[in-house]
């Protein structure tokens, strides 16, 4: 492009929007929103790098403070607050969870006595609970709805070895209406001699244990 060129694009953009100043201030909301929703994301990801980068190479010196009784500063547990709660929420939200992985999380976590984000950590367990129990609804007793509940059933002993509670009335809502119509289903398929279907009914019945049913009142046994 020639510079004369250049120049007439320089003249007609002055001439359109004038010597005015524009800001943030002045594109709609929406656009306000896409924007600062990538700066906050660039900025959470250096925090996040800044204190990962503390906690992986002050760890085994916390560990070693709390071991010895002495004090452990306070910016140690900061980082390794934040690093863990963040890595047990992404574990938690996977797709295919791996159970072991956030048992570790978990177990690291209570090492090193630093906080559960409790809040957000239950708001994102509570969904993954809604969306396991949302799956098993189908009526047939085969090995893939088996493992879809064996699946559900280790993740609610993950949770219950948590210091805090979920908030399970959904979840609660969803298990008793299957109560009522899959699990009548099952117990039939049981009582004809099919083995999955049997073995679908005792790990149902230990769910229901943990999302706190009288099992007695809740479970129909004809």
């Amino acid at each position: 492009m020639k510079g004369g060129a250049i120049a007439d694009i320089i003249r007609l953009i002055d001439s359109h929007f004038g010597t005015n100043t524009y800001s943030l201030m002045h594109l709609f909301r929406e656009e306000q929103r896409k924007i600062l929703g990538l700066v906050i994301s660039e900025t959470m990801e250096q925090f996040e790098h800044a204190y990962r980068l503390l906690y992986e190479n002050n760890r085994t010196l916390m560990v070693f403070l709390r071991e010895t009784g002495m004090p452990v500063p306070q910016a140690f547990y900061a980082a390794a607050e934040f690093t863990l709660n963040l890595d047990l929420k992404k574990a938690c939200s996977e797709e295919a969870m791996d159970a072991e992985k956030v048992r570790g999380i978990i177990a690291e976590i209570n090492k090193l006595g630093v906080s559960f984000d409790s809040v957000s950590i239950e708001l994102e367990l509570r969904r993954k609970c809604e969306g396991m129990i949302g799956s098993l609804c189908g009526t047939c007793a085969t090995e893939s709805e088996l493992s879809l509940l064996s699946s559900f059933h280790s993740f609610l002993e993950i949770v219950r070895s948590l210091p805090f509670d979920l908030n399970y009335w959904q979840i609660q809502n969803s298990y008793y209406k299957m109560a009522k119509t899959v699990y009548r289903d099952f117990l039939l398929k049981a009582k004809e001699g099919d083995s999955t279907a049997a073995r679908w009914l005792d790990i149902y019945r230990s769910v229901g244990e943990k999302l706190l049913f009288n099992i007695a009142a809740v479970l129909p046994e004809n």
